[in-house]
């Protein structure tokens, strides 16, 4: 089951969409506007596809394609554009920033289908990883001690962010530039590549003592740490993905199960005579 978030603000676009991908089994959200998706998507760094629309309200939808590509931890999130009109330089712009596919509305089952089935085959997420089977061999690692890095890294990138708030308060660049490389050699030495260029990034401003943008990318070690976090944890579905619907029969589950391990737990009889 792949995450799939819409962008799109017309109710009966979100409707269809949400009832197509229900019979293959997807998890659906939809929001209306650029900034709504670009604060979505740091905060549920599990969706596996943008579906986009590009005539947002007052804006363009490529203006989405172009922050996600200028971001440096979600930048390969892919992007489906599905729109209702598209002239060819429209066309031509989406593909220089490497969209996934442009296709035209109304959605088609198939067509749909076949775009999810490309990023579940091969999630965005792990391609800033090495892949764990052939690294655990080149490196001497077990599976279990390269997850357990890769654990520690994002235990380390989440301790870390206070004092890297204080320390670009405070300006001090020799403690920032030595963090920085710490916590990028860290990465590097569990095959964590978007972890390193990121922190490589953040310890060259640190050196030239670029504070403004040091700042600025403060933000992406949270979401650098969700990344992780998603990635070690694939069969996790994030909240705003969860539907009413779901919510309600998983309570109904654990009602049931509280009920039938009754007795086998002692617990009978559960309603006294």
């Amino acid at each position: 089951m792949a995450n799939i978030l819409q962008v799109d603000p017309n109710d009966t676009a979100r409707k269809a969409l949400k009832g197509l991908l229900a019979r293959g089994s997807h998890h659906f959200a939809a929001v209306g506007t650029v900034a709504e998706a670009v604060d979505f998507i740091q905060r549920n760094v599990a969706v596996d596809l943008v579906v986009l629309e590009l005539k947002l309200e007052r804006e363009n939808g490529l203006a989405l394609v172009e922050r996600i590509r200028a971001d440096g931890v979600v930048k390969d999130v892919p992007v489906l554009v599905y729109t209702t009109a598209a002239d060819r330089d429209t066309v031509r712009r989406a593909v220089q920033m490497n969209v996934q596919n442009f296709l035209m509305k109304p959605y088609r089952d198939d067509v749909v289908f076949g775009e999810v089935a490309k990023v579940m085959a091969n999630p965005w997420r792990n391609r800033q990883f090495e892949e764990e089977k052939s690294f655990c061999a080149m490196m001497g690692y077990t599976h279990a001690g390269l997850r357990g890095m890769r654990e520690r890294l994002r235990t380390e990138l989440a301790a870390a962010e206070g004092a890297i708030k204080a320390r670009i308060a405070a300006k001090e660049e020799a403690a920032l530039v030595e963090q920085f490389a710490e916590l990028a050699s860290d990465a590097e030495a569990c095959g964590a590549w978007g972890a390193v260029e990121l922190l490589s990034g953040m310890k060259d401003m640190a050196e030239f003592r670029n504070w403004n943008g040091l700042l600025e990318k403060l933000p992406s070690l949270a979401v650098l740490g969700r990344v992780l976090f998603a990635y070690l944890n694939p069969a996790l579905i994030p909240e705003e993905f969860i539907s009413g619907e779901e919510r309600q029969a998983a309570e109904d589950a654990k009602v049931r199960a509280f009920w039938f391990k009754a007795p086998a737990e002692g617990r009978c009889p559960v309603v006294q005579w």
